[in-house]
């Protein structure tokens, strides 16, 4: 069942990714332009100055793009709290534990929207619980649900 789960979950992301990945190069279209625009209009540069811009610019909007969410720094804030929808009393310690279930299921599919998932609606969804049977950590969910319940504000029904 879990495994299931699991091949689920990750190949119906990889659609949704692989749905996302064709924008990717419209915003990169976008930056080009928007480069030749700025030559066009107040510097003058030469053909070969111009090449290695927009190079610069594709090969910086690729890198941005691929990047994974953990590469940047991985702050556990009171803002993150709200933005979950959390309605409950804040706890760092409670929310940083709940928090690292979904990064470790991230880490383990690589799948940047799982996180998300994860994480959204203040750990409530079938995709935490879906992670806590992922990591086997299925003996501590009595845990994790009086730590919802507490950021939460209410009784979590995961």
């Amino acid at each position: 069942m879990t495994r299931l789960w699991a091949d689920h979950t990750v190949n119906a992301l990889r659609r949704e990714r692989t749905r996302a990945a064709s924008t990717k190069f419209h915003v990169s279209t976008y930056h080009v332009v928007f480069v030749f625009h700025l030559h066009s209009a107040t510097m003058h540069l030469s053909w070969v100055q111009f090449a290695w811009a927009a190079l610069l610019a594709l090969s910086v909007c690729a890198g941005a793009a691929a990047a994974p969410p953990s590469s940047a720094p991985h702050h556990v804030a009171r803002r993150s709290f709200f933005s979950l929808e959390c309605k409950g009393v804040y706890d760092a310690s409670i929310f940083a534990r709940l928090d690292r279930v979904c990064d470790d299921c991230y880490n383990l599919f690589r799948e940047p929207q799982l996180y998300t998932l994860c994480r959204k609606d203040c750990f409530t969804t079938n995709y935490f619980k879906g992670c806590v049977e992922v990591l086997r950590q299925t003996d501590q969910l009595e845990l994790f649900k009086t730590y919802i319940k507490t950021l939460h504000g209410a009784d979590p029904g995961v």
